[in-house]
């Protein structure tokens, strides 16, 4: 959706009205009525009652129970039993009252579900779509003002608009999972391959923008209007500006990592995107967009970041719990997620800790299962025998290596993260071990670090050696797995806003759309 320029307004056309009976008619309603203002203080908005809208002389409504569309009228009752004030809030007050926000979610969420991405596309569909109608009354705002809509309430699609959707869904399903997973992938950024610098190039790019934005300040004067506004989009001065603060972050985490060579690419049109590496191949701009899903497939959590899956897992586990806390049925300290099953990307010691403190029962695949290796065959990186290969003996605080020896602790410190560990190794025995070329190059021996929450990681390989648990597990890849290629089907793959806001909102009317896609789903079922 992306964001409409500022410019004249278009008319707002209506559905006709007349004597004649129209394919699409009011029926007996008088010319003028059938449009309401609902007063909210003093806020007043248009809502028109899909009622009084008939089909060759028959109630749309009627028209749609006897075509089997019933579901349409359950997801009108859907929205209109969510609290819109938060919305409404959001206008002044002045001027021509504007559409209800309800009608206008509607229209946006129908166009997602049926594919519709651009606004002209919904512009249309409000004219031409008897479902669309019934969400709607029949309103039919322009492009521009469903544009205008779309920005007012960005915060709202993003973050409570979400939650408070999604909940009226959850209310009418005879029953909600409780068993949830969590997956990311690439959602393509809306700026174009053309615009990629590599980092050098880009803050000399960066430079040049600020260095022409001072000198058009010193020629023009200030009362411009500061440079252009935000109803055109960022200047060339903020993307510069923003640019450079990402190329001094990027180049800051590489040097936290360790590595400070090589080249980092960006975008001159959209700072926010990264360069990624999409999962079905070649590289292009974009966000790690994630959710999490129960069994039924439906979104209970939903983020986007600029490179991580992981950084947001706690914010969608929070909006998991709101959701799904009335399937507790009050239950006191029970948690309202029941399970969470996440890939080994997740397998990390901070990830850990947060499901031991939120008394999840949680599995993660690890990154090296016992369960997956050959009999007698060890993990393996990079040649050598990963730390997994060696065991730990907490009663002796010793590892057992590969080759049956006892690896005593020999030192303690701390990594360049400021984590504490204890080092095990630099054993005598390493010399003469016939294992050692498989085990490691150094003249000293092998050495192993333990951190204090590596318990976590062992207590996980465990339980995924456990045949109950990866079946359990497996379940993971029916509820989260399919949904992005169901959201990616209807044109979700790609933001058609710039910056990672405009990703987030994108992404939070896409889940939205995939939600009310499966409630359609569950009406018509059976």
């Amino acid at each position: 959706m992306s964001e409409q320029s500022s410019g004249p307004e278009r008319p707002v056309r209506e559905t006709p009205r007349s004597d004649q009976q129209w394919l699409f008619s009011p029926s007996a309603v008088p010319p003028g009525e059938g449009e309401e203002s609902s007063d909210t203080g003093e806020r007043r908005f248009v809502e028109k009652n899909p009622q009084e809208i008939t089909v060759g002389g028959m109630p749309l409504g009627r028209y749609l129970k006897e075509r089997d569309q019933e579901w349409i009228l359950v997801i009108r009752e859907r929205l209109r039993a969510v609290d819109w004030s938060s919305w409404e809030a959001r206008y002044d007050g002045g001027g021509r009252p504007p559409y209800h926000p309800a009608p206008m979610v509607g229209l946006v969420i129908y166009g997602v579900m049926d594919g519709k991405g651009s606004l002209r596309e919904l512009e249309e569909l409000a004219v031409t779509d008897l479902g669309c109608m019934w969400l709607t009354g029949g309103i039919q705002p322009d492009h521009a003002t469903i544009g205008r809509f779309i920005c007012r309430h960005d915060e709202q699609f993003k973050e409570d608009g979400f939650l408070e959707l999604t909940e009226s869904i959850l209310e009418v399903m005879p029953h909600v999972d409780r068993e949830v997973a969590g997956d990311g992938t690439i959602l393509e950024a809306f700026a174009s391959e053309m615009s990629k610098l590599e980092d050098e190039a880009a803050e000399q790019w960066a430079e040049q923008m600020l260095d022409k934005s001072d000198e058009a300040d010193e020629e023009e004067p200030p009362s411009r209007g500061g440079g252009g506004g935000d109803a055109d989009g960022p200047t060339d001065r903020q993307r510069a500006r923003q640019l450079l603060e990402h190329i001094a972050a990027r180049r800051q985490e590489r040097s936290y990592h360790g590595g400070n060579d090589g080249q980092t690419n960006f975008s001159r049109t959209e700072p926010d995107a990264v360069w990624h590496r999409y999962k079905e191949g070649g590289y292009g701009f974009g966000y790690v967009s994630s959710i999490v899903t129960n069994g039924q497939r439906l979104i209970v959590g939903q983020a986007v970041d600029r490179t991580s899956e992981k950084d947001v897992l706690e914010e969608m586990l929070d909006q998991a719990e709101t959701l799904l806390e009335a399937a507790t049925d009050g239950e006191e300290g029970r948690s309202a997620i029941e399970r969470v099953a996440l890939d080994n990307n997740y397998f990390t010691l901070d990830i850990l800790e947060e499901m031991v403190d939120r008394q999840l029962d949680a599995l993660i695949y690890p990154d090296i299962c016992e369960a997956d290796q050959e009999a007698d065959e060890l993990p393996k990186r990079g040649g050598k025998f990963a730390k997994e290969a060696f065991e730990y003996d907490a009663d002796r605080d010793v590892y057992i290596c590969p080759a049956g020896e006892q690896l005593p602790k020999a030192t303690s410190g701390s990594d360049r993260h400021g984590r504490a560990y204890d080092s095990y190794g630099r054993s005598p025995v390493c010399q003469g071990c016939p294992l050692r070329e498989e085990c490691t190059e150094s003249q000293r021996g092998r050495t192993v670090k333990r951190y204090a929450k590596d318990r976590y990681k062992d207590a996980m390989r465990e339980v995924m050696a456990q045949p109950k648990a990866r079946e359990a597990y497996s379940r993971r890849m029916g509820s989260v797995e399919p949904v992005f290629g169901e959201i990616q089907d209807r044109g979700g793959g790609r933001a058609r806003r710039a910056g990672l806001d405009g990703a987030a909102v994108e992404m939070a009317l896409n889940c939205l759309g995939h939600n009310f896609d499966r409630l359609r789903t569950f009406l018509t079922s059976g």
